[in-house]
């Protein structure tokens, strides 16, 4: 069996908004306290982020 016939279809609009709302939150909480967001930022951000004059980054997060 194909391994692609076993992933289920992706409603891309659906997951965007949903990750955009979970984004605009996380981005509530931690505007709201700098020094938790300093610690978040350390435990996901693995090194230097690189920004351009356009607000797009290169870098490498860490997932768990």
């Amino acid at each position: 069996m194909d391994g692609l016939s076993l992933v289920p279809s992706l409603d891309r609009e659906e997951l965007r908004s949903t990750l955009r709302g979970l984004l605009e939150d996380w981005w509530g909480i931690l505007a709201g306290d700098p020094v938790l967001a300093r610690q978040v930022m350390r435990k996901v951000v693995n090194g230097r982020l690189a920004f351009d004059e356009a607000g797009n980054f290169t870098g490498s997060v860490r997932l768990r």
